[in-house]
């Protein structure tokens, strides 16, 4: 593996860390806002796919289409062949699509938002990706 390849892993999966920290900051609270954990998990999983390709040395494309971004981390790792394409759903989510949507994601959309991203970051600890704890 390339020193770089894995450098910039490391930073995207950084990256992913710090937005499931703040879904867990964010979705503590009383009254959450569901569109700002939303966000933060569509970004957690979008950082943690980019990780994925990067350690891989791909390049990384500019897109927030969890879809795309799925297709090609199952291409480089049999270890993630098994993700749900549900984590697709999420990409609604991303920072231009948020803004369009008319409603405020409910709880229990914000509850399935971050049950994805637990089921992602658990799938890459247990293929060991470099993920921070």
């Amino acid at each position: 593996m390339n020193p770089q390849d894995l450098t910039l892993a490391i930073r995207w999966f950084t990256a992913a860390i710090a937005d499931v920290r703040a879904v867990q900051t964010l979705s503590a609270v009383q009254e959450p806002l569901c569109s700002l954990v939303c966000y933060h998990c569509q970004q957690a999983a979008e950082r943690m796919l980019k990780g994925v390709l990067a350690f891989h040395g791909q390049n990384i494309p500019e897109t927030h289409h969890i879809a795309l971004l799925l297709r090609l981390v199952k291409e480089q790792s049999a270890l993630l062949k098994d993700l749900t394409n549900d984590l697709s759903l999420l990409t609604v989510y991303a920072g231009e699509n948020i803004l369009a949507v008319s409603k405020e994601p409910t709880k229990e959309e914000m509850q399935r938002a971050i049950s994805l991203v637990d089921t992602l970051q658990k799938a890459l600890n247990k293929a060991s990706y470099p993920m921070p704890a």
